[in-house]
């Protein structure tokens, strides 16, 4: 269960256990997260992406790294440029998403 807790799990599951066992937490709490691991060695995570969100999830990964491959290396786009367009990006997608379905 990758986004919610079971029956009976929230009277035993605080925030800072799951905080501590998991990576929870606004994109930017998580890529913090994910430096300080880094920088303790570690060099290879997995996430395990729900079968109905696989194709966005890859998709949005593979953006990324283009974008970080490419891009970046032919001009000087800081980080948080890039991720304002990424944001853009997201809810321009979402508000498509959501006037299809209206």
């Amino acid at each position: 269960h990758l986004s919610h807790l079971l029956d009976g799990e929230a009277a035993v599951l605080t925030e800072e256990i799951v905080r501590m066992t998991t990576l929870t937490g606004t994109a930017e709490e998580i890529a913090a997260v994910l430096r300080d691991l880094e920088a303790a060695g570690l060099n290879n995570v997995a996430f395990p992406v729900p079968p109905h969100l696989t194709r966005e999830v890859v998709t949005d990964i593979e953006r990324a790294a283009l974008i970080n491959k490419e891009i970046r290396t032919k001009v000087n786009v800081p980080p948080e440029e890039v991720e304002r367009y990424y944001n853009w990006d997201r809810v321009a997608k979402d508000r498509s998403a959501i006037a299809s379905e209206e």
